[in-house]
Parts: C-alpha cells; sequence; structure tokens
C-alpha cells in the first residue's frame, strides 16, 4: 500500500472518530441534565426521612427518620412497634449514593422496564422525605452489567438509567435483584458502649454491693507510661495505663444481642448503673437492671433511653473488673 494511501485512511478513520463523538454529545448533555436536576433536590432539601420497600412486598418497609440523637430505625416485631437506633454512617452513605452519582440512558420505553427489572411490582422503591414533605422517590431494579452498578429510574418515568453505585448492595441485597421483603435488622445499631477507651477520662461503677472508679491522672494510652486513680470500697491505689487498658477494654466497646422498645424499663429501679466520661467532657450513663437467667441476657438503657439486652456477663466483669489482672487490687 503507498504511503498517501495510508494516509487517506488515517483521515478517514479521524473523521469517523469525530463524527461518533459528535453523535454522543448530545446524549450525554440530556443525561446529565437529568441528574443534575435531581442533585440539587437532594443536596439542598437533606432527607430527615428515608422509606425503602420491595415491590412485590410493600408492607414490609424499612423506615429511616433523623432526630436530635440520631438516625432511627422502625422496628416491627412480636406484635411490638418501636423506634430503634440506627446505624449512623450506613444511613449517611445511602443517601450520598443516592445524592451524588451520574448514569447512562439505556431505554425510554415501556415494554423494556421488566428486562432491568423496574416492570410494574418489580425493584425497590426509595422514598425521600423532609419535613413530611417527598423530596424524590426512585426505583432500583437489577444490578448492572459490571461490578457496583445498578439500574434505576424515577418512579413516575421510564427512562431507564445505568448509574455506578450499587444500590442494592446498600440495602444489603447481594443477588441480581430484590426478590423478598427488605431486611430491617442490618440497620439496627447495636453498639451500647462505642470503642472510645483510649479517649476515657474516668469510670464509675454504682450498685448496692459494689462500687468502684477509674480516673486518669497522667500521661497518655499512646506512650504506655500513664498512671491512673482505681478506687475500690473507699480503698484508692495507683495502677498503670497498661492495668488500666485491661480493664477498660472489657466494656470498650459492648455490643448488644437485641433492642427493646424504650417502655419496656419504666418500672425497674435505678439503683445499678455504669458512667463514664470521655475527652470532650460528655458523660454517659448505663443503667442495669438485672438478668433472665434463662435467656442469658441482662437489660441495659442508656441516658437516650434506648434499651438494649447484653449478654448477662457484663454484670460479673463490672462488679469485678480487676479480676483480668495477674495481680488483684488489695481492697481496703
Amino acid at each position: 500500500m503507498r504511503f498517501w494511501q495510508l494516509i487517506a485512511l488515517g483521515l478517514i478513520f479521524i473523521s469517523l472518530t469525530f463524527l461518533y463523538f459528535l453523535k454522543q454529545r448530545p446524549m450525554s448533555q440530556e443525561m446529565a441534565k437529568v441528574f443534575i436536576t435531581l442533585l440539587p433536590e437532594i443536596k439542598e432539601r437533606r432527607p430527615d426521612y428515608i422509606c425503602a420497600f420491595s415491590r412485590s412486598n410493600s408492607d414490609e418497609k424499612l423506615e429511616l427518620r433523623k432526630t436530635k440523637d440520631g438516625w432511627e430505625v422502625h422496628i416491627r416485631q412480636e406484635e411490638q412497634d418501636f423506634w430503634a437506633p440506627a446505624k449512623g454512617k450506613k444511613v449517611e452513605k445511602l443517601i450520598k449514593d443516592l445524592s451524588d452519582f451520574t448514569g447512562e440512558l439505556r431505554s425510554s420505553s415501556q415494554k423494556y422496564l421488566g428486562d432491568f427489572g423496574l416492570a410494574q411490582g418489580q425493584g425497590l422503591e426509595i422514598v425521600l422525605k423532609r419535613g413530611g414533605r417527598e423530596i424524590t422517590r426512585i426505583v432500583v431494579g437489577k444490578k448492572g452489567p459490571s461490578w457496583g452498578t445498578s439500574f434505576v429510574k424515577r418512579h413516575d418515568s421510564n427512562r431507564v438509567f445505568l448509574v455506578s453505585r450499587d444500590l442494592l448492595g446498600d440495602f444489603d441485597i447481594w443477588a441480581n435483584e430484590i426478590k423478598g421483603p427488605i431486611e430491617v435488622r442490618p440497620w439496627i445499631d447495636l453498639v451500647v458502649i462505642p470503642n472510645t477507651s483510649i479517649d476515657v477520662e474516668e469510670c464509675r461503677f454504682e450498685s448496692k454491693s459494689v462500687n468502684w472508679s477509674l480516673s486518669r491522672q497522667t500521661g497518655d494510652k499512646k506512650d504506655g507510661k500513664g498512671k491512673w486513680a482505681f478506687t475500690l470500697k473507699g480503698k484508692k491505689q495507683l495502677i498503670s495505663q497498661e492495668d488500666a487498658s485491661k480493664i477498660l477494654n472489657q466494656f470498650f466497646p459492648l455490643y448488644a444481642k437485641d433492642v427493646l422498645p424504650k417502655g419496656e424499663v419504666k418500672a425497674l429501679d435505678k439503683r445499678t448503673r455504669f458512667v463514664y466520661k470521655i475527652r470532650n467532657g460528655k458523660e454517659h450513663s448505663l443503667f442495669i437492671y438485672g438478668f433472665q437467667k434463662k435467656e442469658g441476657y441482662c437489660i441495659l438503657k442508656d441516658d437516650r433511653g434506648y434499651v438494649f439486652k447484653v449478654d448477662r456477663s457484663i454484670l460479673s466483669r463490672l462488679k469485678s473488673p480487676d479480676s483480668i489482672l495477674k495481680k488483684r487490687i488489695k481492697k481496703g
């Protein structure tokens, strides 16, 4: 092939490539417009209520609401109906994923909705509200052809988009599409005491039979040379950072087995409690209400009023916090 022929072929290839991208450009602008109109709705009117449900099982819903204490999830179990603490980071990730994606238009025809898992009675419907007013509503269909993608549409439109978000994964749905009711339990926050032992300044346990306290005196956990004052039955002793950490690590973090309605312990006595204060000056209290011997748990209520079932071993650890040490603290 002669040199001028190679040049001609090259020019033809460049021209065809240019025409292809020129043809695609209007569609890209059109797609951008769709999602740009969606983003300000969520960013400017941040949702304080989220409802999600399988359109094949709309009676069972996931409901999340924002309160002064953080996000809550609506629980229906054993004929009980109440709000429980929700995993705040999980909810915030969902909001970010819903408010910050772009997509590629795949279909505008109603007859193809079933191919994407978005026909009548198919898909996961998500409703976002603020102050009782609806912000937007979308439907999530099947997962996309590549990892971390989904097919979505607005609830009142037939336009289907492929978006770069695994929105079903945000709801712990790992199948290709939702087929049963949505799971609520993965959204419950069962952290009674977070893993903040490095920030604890002092803590104390108060009960009829045992009282003790532990407070930071000098130093920090980072250098391992700090001193703590441990007081048991009126006897105060200085202990090392290492021993203080062993005591604290029995309670930080503390996870619950389950959550109960807030009114579950109204009539119970508040004589036993665990109190801890962290570096920012905030003090938190946990009230402990004995245990159910048969089921192996005790009931705790935090200072927000949430009620949890926790393993009853927490009581023995609180009553003998120094039992974990090689050398027990001498009692006065």
